[in-house]
Formats: C-alpha cells, sequence, structure tokens
C-alpha cells in the first residue's frame, strides 16, 4: 500500500476523465474540514483560495456555501475541451493545497465526477474505499457513497465573499488577466487560450453561454406527430412545424395546431416527387412555411387555409432561404443570396448579391440574414455573418467566428451551437439599431454578376412568378426595376381584377381581411403580439399527459385533455395547482375533440365512430353519454342540457332525457367546427363554401326548438377562439373581435323567427331506404350488444356478453407508499403492472447516474440485470412476474431481463437504428415478446442470451393483453376485426381467431380469466381459450390454425434512399447481433451516445 502521508488530504476527482450532466454547467467540489472552520478561518480559507487559483483557467467561481464542517465550491471551466476542464482541475487542485495550509482538509470530492485518474485518485480509493457523504445542498447533486445525504443548513458568507472580492480587484488593478471576473471584458484582449472553443465577436455582440440544454427542443410527443421520418422544427414564434413523411417520397407539409393537433395542406400533390428532403424555413408569426427543392423552385404552404402554392422558380443547388422584409423571399442558392418581393400570386426577382454560404436562417421579421459561411481567405476560422436588409441593399454588419453546427431563431432571439453547446447571440437588436441609425457605417455587400450557367432564361419561363424580370437586367446589377415594374404590371393588374371579383378586402400587407357577408355583424382588428399562442399550453404540462395529443387550455386557463401514460388505458385529466388529475374511467382513445363547458365545470370528449363523454371537474368522473357509429368532426355544449355534434355533413342536436341523451333533430350543416356563446344559443360553425377554398363562419342561433341562420363572415383564412364574453378571428397578423352577437342573440329571443330556419337533414329512415342493397332488401338493423357473442366449436375460441354492467370491481393503478419505499429515492416510471396479480414495475436509481429495471411483487423487490442510463416509460411484466421487457433511450432500445437476477440483460432490438420506437409491448410464453412500433409489429423469441426475430410486418397494433400464462395474447389492431388472437407456441405463433370487437378496458377475474369491454356494448369474456390454443399447438401443418405472417414493409423503391442502406441488413441476423449486449454493454453504449 502507498505510504498514507503520500498526499495532503484524501481527494475523489482529482483529474476528472467523465462527469454526470451540470447544473447551469458548473463543476461542484465538496470540501469536507477536519473540524468546522470558525468565521475567521473561513475568511483564510477564502483569502488563500483566491490569490492561488489560475483565473485563466477558470470563467466563473459562485459564493461558497457554508454548512458545519463542510463546503460547496462551485465553478465553470474557461472552455469545454478535454484540455480546458484538465487545466480547471490543475487550478483547483493547486488551490486546494493552499487552503488545506489554511484550515486541514479531511476530504474533497467534485460531485460530479464519473471517472478520474491519477496517483492521488488510486491513493484516496485506498485510504477510504467509500468516500464520506456530504449535506443536502440546494442545488441537487448526485449522491457520494451508499449513504443519504443529511440534512444541513448552507449558507454564503458575507464576510467571505468581501475578501474574494477585495482580491479580485486588487489583481484587476494590478492588470492580471481578470479570467471569470470579468463578465463585460473586450474578447479581444487576454488570454486566448481560455477562449479556443467558445465563439468569439466583434463588438457589440457578445454571446452568453447557456449550456447543453436545447433553447429550440421540441417535446417528443410533438415530433412523434410527423412520423418516422418526418422533418420538424420550430418557427421564431414558437410553433412546431415540419414536413410529416408519406408513401413515395411525398413531403406533407405539416404543424401542429394551438390544440396540439397535427394538421397537414389539403393537397400537396404539385411537390416534387423523390427530390430529397427540402429546406425549409417558418415564418416569424408560425402561420406559413417555406419549402426549397434543389433544381426545382420554392413553395408556400399557409397553415391557416391549408393551401400550398409555388413561388420560385430556381434549377440551382439551394442552401437556404427565409421570410425577408414585407413578406419577401431570400434564398441562398449557388454563391448568391438572392430577394424575391411579392408580384401577385408570385414573385418577382428584386436583387442578387455576393454571399457565399452553406446555410442560412432570418430573424429580426426578415431585416436580418443570419449566412454560415466557411472560414476567409485571410485564414480566420468558419462562423456566421450577420447581414441587415435596406431597400435592395444588403449590409455587413458582424461576423461570429466559431464552428458552428447549428443556428436558431425564437422570439426574436437568437441561438448558436458549438458542439452540442448552446449560446445566445446579444445585441442584434443594437446592430439593427445601429443599421437604421446611420447605415453607412457597414459595408454593403456587391451585387452578383450574371454568369454563364446563370438560370435567368429558366425564371422568365414562369410569368406567373414575375421571375422574367431577371432577364432585363442584363448587366446584372439589379438596376434596371423600371424594367421590372413594367413587366410585372400586367400580371398585378390581372391578379388585382380576380381579387376585386372576390368583393374580399385586404390589409396593407396585401392579406385578404375577414369581411361580414351577411347578419348585423361587425369585426373590429386588434393588434397583438401572438394571435395564435396566447393560449397555447406550455411544454411542462402538456408532458404530464404522456403520448396524448389532445391536451388544450380552456378561456379561463384550465388545461385538460386525454392523459395516455405508457401503457395505460386513455383517460380524462386536468391540470390543478401543477399536478395532474385524473378521472375514474376510461376512454377510447388518446386523440378526441374537446370543448369545455361555459362555467367551465365540465368537458365533453368526441370521438368518432365511438361517442361524447363527459367529464366532471368537481367529482372527478368519466361517464358515457352518446353512443355512435358516425364520423365525429366536434361538439360542443347547448343551452339546457343541451349538446351539439359536428357529424361532417350534418350536425345532430342530443338533449338530455333523464340520464341519458337522444338525438332530437338533425340540420343540413356542412362543417368541420363549432363553438358556442351566450349560454349555448349562439353557435359559431366553420366550413367551406366558396369556389376559392375560403373559410366561411357561419352564426346560427339555437331557441331551444330550431336552428336559425343569423350571419355570415367570410375570410381567407379563420381560426375562431371564444374568451371569455368575445368571440374573435385569427389571423397571421391579427385578431379580429367580433361584435353584434349580444344583440343577435336579444333577437332571437325576442323574435326568433326574424332569423330563416336552418333545414333539417333527411331523416335516418330516408337514408336507410337509399342505402337498401341493389335487390331492393332492406340492410339489416344494427347488431344488439348480445348478438357479438360466439358459441364455439370444438378448439375454437368463445366469446360470451356479461352484459353492460363491470362484472369485477375496478382496479386502483396508482402505486402504493410502500412500492415507492422498496424502490428508493430517485426511481422513474414507477407503475402497476397490466396482469392478473398485484405486481408493480420501474426503474430503481443505481449509483450516481444509472437505473436499474425492477419489480415489487408479494411484498418483495427483484432487481434485473437491466442497467441503463436513460430509461423510458414502456414496459411489461410476464404473468408471473419472472420475466420482463423495459425500453430505454426515447423507447427506441428494447431489453428483457429476468426479475432476481443482477445480470443476463438482452438488448432485444434496438429501434433508433430505423429510426423507429416501441409503442407497445406485451411479455409472452416461451421467452417471446411481441412488439408494436410506429411502423410495424414484431415477434422475438429470446434464447440463450440472444434475441432473434421471427415475424415483422405491417400491423398497427394500438395495445395487447396475454391471457392464458402468456400462451394467448389478444392484440388490438385496425381493421375490420379489431381484437385478434395468437397462440404462442414453443414452436412460434399461430393465427387463433379474430373479433369484431373495439375494446375499451381489459380486467381479470378472481381466477385470472381476461374480460374485455367495448366502446358502449358492455363486457364480454373470452371462452375455451386452453382448448384453443391446445388445439393450435398440435396443428403443425397450419391447415386449421395458420402460423403468424404479416405483410412485409413497402417495397425497397418507396422507401427513402436514405434508408437502403438500412434495408440490406437482415431483419433476422440484426436481431440476432443486438440479442448479443447484455445491459452493463448497453449502459456503455448509451454513455457514449451522451458524450
Amino acid at each position: 500500500m502507498t505510504d498514507t502521508a503520500a498526499h495532503p488530504f484524501v481527494f475523489f476527482g482529482v483529474e476528472p476523465s467523465d462527469w454526470f450532466p451540470l447544473e447551469k454547467d458548473l463543476f461542484s467540489y465538496e470540501l469536507c474540514f477536519v473540524t468546522a472552520p470558525e468565521p475567521a478561518t473561513r475568511r483564510a480559507i477564502a483569502e488563500a483560495f483566491e490569490r492561488t487559483l489560475g483565473r485563466a483557467a477558470v470563467e466563473t467561481v459562485e459564493p461558497f456555501v457554508w454548512a458545519d464542517r463542510w463546503a460547496l465550491l462551485r465553478l465553470r471551466p474557461s472552455g469545454w475541451s478535454r484540455k480546458d476542464v484538465a487545466a480547471m482541475a490543475r487550478a483547483v487542485e493547486k488551490a486546494l493545497a493552499a487552503v488545506h495550509a489554511a484550515c486541514p482538509l479531511d476530504q474533497v470530492m467534485l460531485a460530479e465526477v464519473m471517472e478520474s485518474d491519477g496517483d492521488w485518485e488510486a491513493w484516496s480509493s485506498e485510504q477510504r474505499p467509500e468516500p464520506l457523504t456530504g449535506p443536502r445542498w440546494s442545488v441537487e447533486l448526485p449522491n457520494a457513497g451508499s449513504a443519504k445525504r443529511f440534512e444541513a443548513t448552507g449558507a454564503v458568507d458575507a464576510e467571505v465573499e468581501q475578501v474574494r472580492a477585495q482580491i479580485r480587484a486588487e489583481a484587476a488593478e494590478a492588470g492580471q488577466h481578470g479570467g471569470w471576473q470579468g463578465a463585460g471584458e473586450d474578447e479581444d484582449g487576454g488570454d486566448e487560450s481560455a477562449r479556443q472553443d467558445g465563439p468569439r465577436t466583434k463588438a457589440p455582440l457578445s454571446v452568453e453561454k447557456l449550456g447543453k440544454e436545447s433553447p429550440v427542443a421540441i417535446p417528443e410527443e410533438i415530433t412523434k406527430l410527423f412520423g418516422r421520418y418526418g422533418v420538424t422544427q420550430v418557427a421564431p414564434n414558437g410553433r412546431a412545424y415540419g414536413l410529416k413523411r408519406e408513401k413515395r417520397h411525398l413531403n406533407v407539409p405539416s404543424w401542429v395546431d394551438d390544440n396540439g393537433v397535427l394538421q397537414s395542406v389539403a393537397d400537396a400533390g404539385d411537390l416534387p416527387r423523390n427530390a430529397g428532403t427540402p429546406t425549409v424555413a417558418g415564418r416569424g408569426d408560425g402561420g406559413a412555411v417555406l419549402l426549397a427543392f434543389d433544381s426545382e423552385g420554392v413553395w408556400e404552404a399557409v397553415f391557416g387555409d391549408g393551401t400550398l402554392r409555388k413561388l420560385v422558380d430556381d434549377d440551382d443547388t439551394m442552401y437556404g432561404l427565409g421570410y425577408g422584409p414585407e413578406g419577401s423571399v431570400l434564398l441562398l442558392a449557388g454563391d448568391e443570396l438572392r430577394m424575391y418581393r411579392r408580384a401577385g400570386e408570385g414573385t418577382e426577382l428584386a436583387q442578387r448579391w455576393d454571399v457565399n454560404g452553406y446555410e442560412m436562417i432570418c430573424a429580426a421579421s426578415g431585416r436580418i440574414a443570419i449566412v454560415t459561411e466557411s472560414g476567409t481567405e485571410e485564414g480566420d476560422d468558419d462562423g456566421v455573418t450577420l447581414y441587415g436588409i435596406e431597400g435592395d441593399t444588403l449590409r455587413r454588419l458582424r461576423r461570429v467566428t466559431f464552428s458552428v453546427s447549428q443556428v436558431a431563431v425564437k422570439d426574436d432571439r437568437v441561438f448558436l451551437n458549438d458542439s452540442g453547446v448552446w449560446f445566445e447571440l446579444l445585441g442584434v437588436q443594437a446592430l439593427l439599431d445601429g443599421l437604421a441609425a446611420n447605415p453607412a457605417v457597414f459595408p454593403t455587400v456587391d451585387v452578383a454578376k450574371d454568369r454563364d450557367d446563370s438560370n435567368s432564361d429558366d425564371d422568365s419561363s414562369d410569368d406567373s412568378d414575375g421571375d422574367d424580370d431577371s432577364s432585363g437586367d442584363s448587366d446584372g446589377d439589379g438596376d434596371d426595376d423600371s424594367d421590372a415594374s413594367d413587366d410585372s404590371g400586367s400580371d398585378d393588374s390581372g391578379s388585382d381584377d380576380r381579387r376585386s371579383d372576390d368583393s374580399a378586402s385586404e390589409d396593407d400587407d396585401g392579406e385578404q381581411e375577414p369581411e361580414v357577408m351577411e347578419g348585423s355583424l361587425r369585426l373590429e382588428r386588434e393588434e397583438v403580439s401572438s394571435p395564435h399562442g396566447y393560449r397555447a399550453v406550455e411544454p411542462a404540462l402538456r408532458s404530464l399527459f404522456g403520448r396524448s395529443s389532445s391536451v388544450v387550455k380552456s378561456p379561463l386557463g384550465k388545461v385538460y385533455g386525454v392523459a395516455k401514460q405508457g401503457r395505460k388505458p386513455s383517460t380524462a385529466a386536468w391540470v390543478e395547482e401543477g399536478e395532474l388529475q385524473v378521472a375514474a374511467g376510461t376512454l377510447p382513445r388518446d386523440s378526441a375533440t374537446l370543448a369545455v363547458r361555459e362555467d367551465e365545470t365540465a368537458a365533453l370528449y368526441g370521438f368518432s365512430y365511438s361517442g361524447v363523454w363527459e367529464l366532471s371537474f368537481a367529482e372527478k368522473q368519466l361517464r358515457p353519454l352518446i353512443e355512435m357509429d358516425d364520423s365525429l368532426m366536434d361538439a360542443a355544449y347547448g343551452p339546457e342540457g343541451t349538446i351539439f355534434v359536428l357529424l361532417g355533413s350534418t350536425m345532430a342536436v342530443y338533449q338530455r332525457e333523464g340520464e341519458a341523451y337522444a338525438r332530437t333533430a338533425e340540420y343540413d350543416v356542412n362543417a368541420y367546427e363549432l363553438r358556442t356563446m351566450c349560454g349555448g344559443h349562439v353557435l359559431l360553425v366553420k366550413g367551406l363554401t366558396d369556389d376559392d377554398g375560403n373559410d366561411t363562419l357561419f352564426v346560427y342561433g339555437y331557441d331551444g326548438r330550431t336552428l336559425r341562420k343569423m350571419g355570415l363572415i367570410r375570410a381567407y383564412s379563420i381560426v375562431t377562439r371564444i374568451e371569455g364574453s368575445s368571440a374573435f378571428l385569427l389571423d397571421s397578423e391579427h385578431r379580429h373581435r367580433i361584435d353584434g352577437l349580444e344583440e343577435l342573440r336579444a333577437q332571437l329571443d325576442l323574435n326568433s323567427e326574424s332569423f330563416p330556419e336552418v333545414d333539417l337533414a333527411p331523416t335516418q329512415d330516408d337514408e336507410e331506404e337509399e342505402d337498401d342493397d341493389e335487390d331492393g332488401t332492406p340492410r339489416p338493423p344494427k347488431r344488439r350488444a348480445d348478438s357479438f357473442g360466439v358459441e364455439p366449436a370444438p378448439g375454437r375460441v368463445g366469446l360470451r356478453y356479461l352484459g353492460e354492467d363491470r362484472p369485477v370491481p375496478e382496479r386502483s393503478d396508482s402505486v402504493t407508499k410502500a412500492v415507492r419505499s422498496a424502490f428508493g429515492t430517485g426511481a422513474k416510471h414507477l407503475e402497476r403492472a397490466s396482469i392478473a396479480g398485484e405486481a408493480y414495475m420501474g426503474w430503481k436509481k443505481e449509483g450516481k447516474r444509472a437505473y436499474r429495471f425492477a419489480v415489487y411483487m408479494d411484498g418483495q423487490l427483484s432487481e434485473t440485470g437491466i442497467v441503463v442510463s436513460d430509461p423510458s416509460m414502456m414496459m411489461a411484466l410476464s404473468w408471473d412476474g419472472r420475466y420482463v421487457a423495459a425500453t430505454s433511450a426515447g423507447d427506441s432500445k428494447l431489453w428483457w431481463g429476468e426479475a432476481g437476477q443482477s445480470s443476463g440483460a438482452v438488448l432485444v432490438h434496438d429501434f433508433g437504428k430505423d429510426e423507429d420506437e416501441v409503442y407497445n409491448v406485451e411479455v409472452l410464453a416461451f421467452g417471446r415478446v411481441v412488439v408494436g412500433t410506429s411502423a410495424q409489429t414484431y415477434l422475438f423469441a429470446v434464447s440463450g442470451g440472444k434475441a432473434t426475430l421471427e415475424v415483422s410486418g405491417e400491423l398497427d397494433v394500438t395495445g395487447s393483453e396475454a391471457m392464458f400464462e402468456g400462451r394467448v395474447v389478444a392484440l388490438e389492431a385496425r381493421g375490420d376485426k379489431p381484437t385478434l388472437l395468437w397462440a404462442i407456441c414453443e414452436d412460434g405463433a399461430r393465427v387463433l381467431d379474430a373479433f369484431e370487437l373495439s375494446s375499451s378496458e381489459w380486467a381479470w377475474r378472481e381466477d385470472g380469466r381476461l374480460i374485455v369491454e367495448t366502446m358502449g356494448e358492455g363486457w364480454y369474456e373470452f371462452t375455451q381459450v386452453e382448448e384453443a390454443w391446445e388445439a393450435a399447438r398440435r396443428d403443425t401443418s397450419g391447415a386449421t390454425y395458420p402460423r403468424v405472417a404479416l405483410t412485409p414493409p413497402a417495397p425497397a423503391e418507396e422507401k427513402d434512399e436514405d434508408d437502403e442502406d438500412d434495408d440490406d441488413e437482415g431483419e433476422g441476423d440484426e436481431g440476432e447481433d443486438d440479442g448479443e449486449e447484455e445491459g452493463g454493454e448497453g449502459e456503455g453504449d448509451e454513455d457514449e451516445d451522451d458524450d
């Protein structure tokens, strides 16, 4: 053993080589003194530290926090390369030696350290195998050792900080480099090595380091909406938009509306196919997006009306684009920056400048173009240059030099990413102010000259785009504006004539203004900073609801919707005081239409082909109100127990009759959105009517007996909002208050017959007569619930109807205190397992960074060999609690393990390689696990520490449950018979049967038999399951019970070119290779990803 006097004190983390994620990018050194230092000794410690610390290696040192004989010292290195962190560690080591001389130290621990090298580290481990555990500080730090942190009062000593400040001031007067002290010093001075990995700017810009967390991150539940191959970005106002990839290489422009629902343009068929992923750029208000395809041109998708049109023809390579001033289009193509101005329905080329970059993004309402460029001829590093646009003149404002990997803009703030670390660029507004005050200070950028391969001839081919103007400017200097205006004049006049025919007004920006067409209504335009965002749900609150896409904020600020947590059924939920409240009862799906009652005591949940449920917030109860087999577009509360339901081509009126609702009328209303106000008597109904696809807002009145038409508003794009007692129409720039609704309501009460009555829709009897078979035979009536029962033949599964009443008590899925205590502090994603018995599963904190999957059953906690650093929520347990399946890395990696075995974990498959993730998983008998993803369904067999893929293909599975000891699995899938039964045998899976049941909840009898509730029909029980499985097992030929075979994915020619390499790999081989990894190795792999 090394001599105990070899080092002055025990030091863990002397030379850190790896560390846990840092809070605010600060390293935390915990100092434990032999005895608690007195106030005078504290000042001596501070003086020793300040006079010895090498300032060039440290950017920031926070105030010392003292707790008895412990002190917390938090600091940030001057850079983030390995060299910078090593320099910081050496500087701290030297300073702590001086501290030890002022007051003896017992131990020093770098709290975030994972790995550390050096003789001092090895010696410390010999002297003290486990570090002393310190107090619980105000900042959460990893535990040191097996003991828990103890409670202690930590405080800053003001006299100590005065000493430190005085020493720093003396150092500054002496001309020493201030390092971390000089927050405002000129970045061109000082020690360049302290900033070699950070951005360098020239005044008046400055850069503030933010850390590794992205300021423009998009929540996982939002990115999933865009699908497996989707492209997702954030507009400057925070709206998520992007591309949803559909079959045959078609990119469909899509966006997430205020309700968190993905919307897409109505027709994307004009976009180029097989042209690769386009460059996209969102408008500042989040109301539109530009798409640039190499050698094709630029299109614009307008979110409000879902339209798509081509703006620019360009056959060049495109590197970046964005919205410029006054709605113009800026395009970085070839070695030029081009500006296109609006001209009718298209654009015209206004100017070209010599700008050679490879990425571009716009900021400050398009007045600044931020171009990522390679190093200059003088040997400068890569970086970004800020250009200011002033009419037809481009001026070079400033350059930020560093190796940039991403530039982003949000809420008028500019963010830069350098090797995974985010910075904010400060002073952009000051640059704009300087440009406006004295533009001559900033050099102009040369106008681009014509080239031999100029695309001016191609531009002239499309007169509607106005690109013919570029050919008129033969000298390339952009001064031939008179010709350009003459050429575009005829196009503009034609466009104006068409607009005048529409009788629609335009605002100052040329956008069509909403217009009252019928009724005594008035529109008052109001200027607001963000018309669409004032009721957006905060991401932190939305995340409480899990995977659900149906979460909204009510007019009074209540956040409610559908909660979908892991494999649990969908439930109605809302937020109170930051906590998620869940109502009793389940919902059929996680996507619903939502409507809150005017007093906000209840809300409606509507589902197509299922019905309408009502949530009572006070009672925390969910109950079904209306059963229907129609396509439901929207629903809303009416007056005095009335509910309106939009059914696409009609609107149904339901009236309360006792505890139930009955359809009392159905009107000929073709619409897709419904809002009510004035006690439910005034209806704002949105639909499409005119040939140009303009939105029309119908204003209806309901007097309790009839539906009356009271007004009509037309606009190019309408978003309707109710706020208090007022209604608004929203467009990309403004909101328009609708005045006159209360007066119309009063007139309705006084004399409803003064308004024309809306026609009734054809009756159901008429529709049934029209829908008779060709031979005149009437179609059969709707089946009774008990008619779905199946009397089984020998060797077949049967289905027995149990009635509408719940046959078993409703079980609680809440996690008890005993379970939480067994898993310990820091546990993640605890939930009750979906099996007959009472069992719980989740992730137990393992050490400082890792998590181990564990099972709680029969009062005992059993750990598995699955250890990861980034656990996910998807998990499953076998019927007997012995085998588990769990996911990590954002549900992309699927693991298999055995409860009670601390090793032997198997990585079943890494779906991240396929750009996919696990949506559903079930552990079955004979080592099988069935997995549903966003793209396919898989059946794996795990044996001998390896996983083998047995079946895969296109089957959209939304849920699953195991029965008969995991030898039969019920799959919830989309189709005519949505409940599928597979028999799991030792030699593979066989198809048992399929049933016309749409399940809403699964439950277990006391004997462990599985029962199912269907939508609006009641409860059923599967019978003869054991006999059917035995018959399937014996049918080795597959004549009666065929082996499970799924349709393979789309052929290679319909897949993305980027995926061809992945498609070459055999799925079975890939599964076997993945299966060779174990839990420990998996953790290491994930750590590499983190690094």
